[in-house]
């Protein structure tokens, strides 16, 4: 019970009437919560002897007013790629679709990604390039008129030779019909290519080991757009469509017998909504509203010219200035460290890129 409000998930256990050890639950809510979460928390029947409940709330789903703004309208799947579940017991084989349509999104037991504490938002899933990647199952039905947009937060690897690594895929089950995006590791470029059109490259590149957002769009006539870091780098005419039965595989392509043209690197945050996103909603997505910045000064030494790590997927470049040589560190109110700026010739300067 939630601000004294009736749950909408309830858990019974233990069967016995001895609780011996901690017990922990977790699960996901796909209600938009308010953005002051009440503290207010009833046990139903509360052993003998006293009991204790803690919760920790972290709103990461679309649409959640405490974090994140209202996802553009026709969302089909949202893959935030924070962590892997068991099904029935069965090991890590699935995470969580956060729409409101409940996606299957799986992967074989010896070939799923794992966790990476270094995602663009909270965690992302690092693939392989060996055999890692995900599926879902049927997806193309969603997208009835033929428009569509996928994107996703990927950040390739470096140091893996030349390759065509897939990031998104939307594929029949025998491979003859496709649209996908990769990453060319060969020249650090995105690019599209499908069943109908052949391919098309983005403009620019695109350096290996950094966080990137790449959106495609096409509308119900076939005209494409491809985003790289949320600016236009190429448009298209296409045929193709997505088709009932048709599936999503994420890091990795389907020839119709196995995986095919895998990436090495992370994903975070797929997306994919059954209309062609606006260059406003493109710029909606890139920015969102999370932070460009986040300096924890969780450095226990710093001193003139140290480095500070931004924390988040933007990875800005920053630097302490001073004069004094020494170390200034001190114990944070918030982590274990903070830093004491004099007034007088201390500052933090942050690199645009």
């Amino acid at each position: 019970r939630i601000d004294n409000q009736p749950p909408q998930v309830s858990f019974t256990s233990p069967t016995t009437n001895t609780i011996s050890a901690p017990l922990t639950f977790s699960g996901v809510s796909s209600d938009t919560l308010a953005a002051s979460f009440g503290s207010t928390v009833t046990l139903s029947a509360a052993a003998a002897g006293g009991s204790q409940l803690q919760i920790a709330y972290l709103p990461s789903a679309p649409g959640s007013t405490s974090v994140n703004e209202t996802p553009p309208a026709g969302l089909v799947l949202y893959g935030g790629l924070n962590g892997l579940s068991a099904v029935n017991g069965a090991p890590l084989t699935q995470t969580t679709d956060l729409s409101t349509n409940g996606w299957s999104i799986t992967c074989s037991t010896s070939a799923c990604p794992t966790v990476a504490a270094d995602g663009f938002s909270l965690n992302a899933l690092r693939f392989d390039g060996v055999d890692d990647g995900l599926r879902v199952a049927n997806v193309g039905g969603a997208f009835a008129s033929g428009a569509l947009s996928l994107s996703a937060w990927v950040r390739p690897a470096a140091g893996v030779g030349a390759r065509d690594a897939t990031l998104l895929a939307l594929s029949s089950s025998d491979g003859s019909r496709y649209g996908l995006l990769r990453y060319q590791t060969g020249n650090n470029s995105f690019h599209y290519a499908d069943s109908s059109n052949g391919a098309v490259t983005a403009t620019g590149s695109y350096a290996a080991d950094r966080w990137h957002f790449v959106l495609l769009t096409l509308t119900d006539n076939g005209q494409g757009v491809l985003y790289a870091d949320g600016a236009p780098v190429a448009t298209f005419t296409t045929a193709w469509r997505p088709q009932a039965g048709d599936g999503l595989t994420i890091g990795q392509g389907w020839n119709g017998n196995a995986a095919t043209d895998l990436l090495p690197g992370l994903i975070d945050e797929v997306s994919l909504y059954d209309r062609a996103l606006t260059a406003a909603e493109a710029a909606q997505l890139l920015h969102a509203a999370q932070p460009f910045l986040h300096l924890d000064f969780e450095e226990e030494c710093l001193v003139n010219n140290s480095p500070l790590a931004d924390r988040y997927g933007w990875q800005q470049t920053a630097t302490l200035s001073r004069e004094q040589a020494t170390n200034t560190a001190v114990t944070g109110i918030d982590g274990s460290q903070a830093q004491r700026l004099d007034g007088v010739n201390a500052w933090v300067a942050i690199t645009h890129h």
